[in-house]
């Protein structure tokens, strides 16, 4: 069967394709994708040409959610008519699926699928994997209570590192330079946001613990913050690359090799359904993140925007159907 899908045909070259997606088996689940989530930081890289081994054209995306509008006869438990979410698609066609998430329809085995909780919105759902990847971070790097973390960067990952490290009981101190993403910071519960060009980071972060930081996340992946930041954490104390870090990245290791600092790389993510019952609790906000929405038709627009405005931007959805 035929879907409209989002297909990247060149560096910075945005199009809807009709795109080939098999009959759904025995063991699968098609889905009518509702919406499908843009993570700007890796798609952005990829339609720039920055994400090694991509080869044009692709299918892009990672994260939607959709009725399940087909059932295969072994299948368990899900039904026709659930609100789920999937990751991404397989395609019937050769072009490439890199990961073949932007589809107004998609077809994945049922293993892959997660039903969403009703009290979760299917745009909500359908940025998954944003708060999925610090997660990941947050269990490899072991916040505890108590701890004093500084999240650099606040799009959408460094957004979510905030609200999760402080469900793990941890105090936050947000840096960003772009007062938008410091006010929806503030709109989402937290505490300490500060603009590291007129605030001293290093004198609020010595207020709290004279000794330094405990953590610190690092979204932002610029080399002179950085760089900058290790004069603010700790001795022993963790860091976390949550960034991607496109081409080489010069940092000064004089300061963590002086106070034994401990880097963590994470990478993909984890935890979904976690993410999506602390949605429905209330500890993690993602719909006033969502600052952009487009018709899955208009994506060239999104990308666009998306590209030439990204201070403009912190969550984007594409709508395919309206449920």
């Amino acid at each position: 069967m035929k879907a409209r899908g989002v297909v990247f045909t060149a560096p910075e070259k945005v199009e809807v394709w009709d795109v080939e997606v098999p009959d759904p088996g025995p063991k699968d689940v098609l889905i009518r994708v509702l919406y499908s989530g843009v993570s700007i930081g890796t798609e952005g890289w990829i339609l720039k040409n920055g994400y090694k081994g991509v080869t044009y054209p692709l299918v892009t995306g990672y994260q939607h959610c959709g009725i399940a509008e087909k059932v295969g006869a072994e299948v368990q438990g899900i039904a026709e008519g659930d609100l789920v979410y999937c990751g991404h698609s397989r395609l019937a066609s050769d072009i490439r699926p890199m990961w073949a998430g932007h589809l107004s329809y998609s077809v994945q085995d049922a293993a892959q699928v997660i039903k969403v909780p009703p009290k979760v919105l299917p745009e909500e759902a359908a940025l998954g994997v944003m708060p999925g990847v610090p997660w990941h971070g947050i269990q490899l790097t072991g916040i505890n209570p108590g701890d004093l973390v500084v999240v650099i960067g606040l799009g959408l990952v460094g957004q979510f590192a905030v609200q999760l490290a402080q469900t793990k009981g941890a105090t936050v101190i947000a840096s960003e330079v772009l007062e938008k993403r410091r006010a929806l910071a503030r709109e989402c519960g937290a505490e300490i946001v500060l603009d590291p060009r007129t605030d001293d980071v290093e004198a609020r972060v010595k207020a709290i613990k004279p000794e330094g930081a405990d953590v610190i996340i690092d979204t932002s992946a610029n080399a002179d913050a950085v760089n900058a930041s290790f004069e603010w954490i700790r001795r022993d104390g963790r860091y976390c690359f949550q960034g991607y870090y496109s081409g080489l990245t010069p940092l000064d290791l004089y300061l963590p090799h002086v106070k034994q600092i401990t880097f963590y790389n994470p990478t993909s993510y984890e935890g979904i359904p976690t993410m999506f019952s602390y949605i429905e609790q209330g500890l993690l906000k993602v719909k006033p993140l969502i600052t952009h929405y487009f018709e899955g038709e208009d994506a060239p627009q999104a990308y666009d925007l998306m590209l030439r405005s990204p201070q403009e931007t912190v969550g984007i959805v594409l709508r395919w159907h309206r449920d």
